[in-house]
């Protein structure tokens, strides 16, 4: 690691220790972050640099590296979703906006004025894009969009939503990120579950926040597509080429 990223990580190792991990035993008791407390941690986040640090300087982001993106996600691991989501990571599909988009939903994303949600998974197909049955028809300047979703991410507090339809087919290769994917998630859930193991009884107890890791690393292999469904986009895009 080098300097400028170990820097980094100490000032986010600092606010995870002030502003979140203090609250770790009162969310997880009450099963909700209190609104006041999501706004504080948001507005901390801004003042220290950390608000949108995925996103490009020219926008108003941080323009972090993937590198010291990766590393401050593995800081905001060792706590749960409902505490680190607050300090917005918004998605990069955003920065696929044009003209007026970019006022409307990029930029208020960048500053914290609103939150997007992310409606992917189907009931039929779950998480597997090539699977999906909701579509979108072209009609003068608008889009007609039919389909349904479930298991949305970010649903209690959006201001808009990126919704996934089928406009036409796409032929884009997605295996070697997948594979990346399934990797990632099944090792994190392995030593989550390892370590559980080790501690016995008491890594199921409250007074100890290893049950609360485990959790959440079983969340990592179903969401954006569970395990399963990587593993069949990672063979298919390497038996598609084969004429298999």
């Amino acid at each position: 690691m080098d300097h400028e990223n170990e820097l980094l990580i100490n000032t986010l190792k600092a606010f995870m220790d002030a502003e979140i991990f203090p609250y770790e035993d009162e969310v997880d008791a009450k099963g909700e972050v209190p609104i006041e407390l999501g706004r504080q941690i948001e507005k901390r986040a801004k003042d220290i640099g950390l608000f949108a640090a995925n996103l490009p300087t020219d926008i108003g982001g941080g323009g972090l590296s993937y590198q010291a993106m990766a590393l401050m996600e593995r800081e905001y691991g060792k706590t749960t979703h409902a505490l680190q989501s607050w300090v917005a990571r918004p998605t990069e599909i955003l920065l696929a906006c044009e003209g007026d988009q970019k006022e409307q939903y990029l930029l208020p994303c960048v500053r914290g004025e609103k939150r997007e949600l992310f409606a992917l998974t189907e009931p039929e197909a779950g998480s597997d894009v090539m699977g999906m049955k909701s579509n979108a028809i072209k009609d003068g300047d608008d889009w007609i969009l039919n389909g349904s979703k479930h298991f949305i991410s970010g649903p209690v507090m959006p201001d808009f939503a990126i919704v996934f339809a089928a406009t036409g087919e796409d032929q884009t290769p997605r295996g070697p990120r997948k594979r990346v994917k399934v990797f990632c998630s099944e090792m994190l859930n392995k030593v989550a579950d390892d370590t559980v193991q080790i501690y016995g009884g008491m890594g199921l107890m409250e007074e100890l926040p290893i049950q609360r890791l485990w959790r959440d690393s079983r969340l990592e292999r179903i969401w954006d597509g569970t395990s399963e469904i990587q593993r069949h986009i990672i063979t298919r895009s390497i038996l598609r080429p084969l004429g298999a």
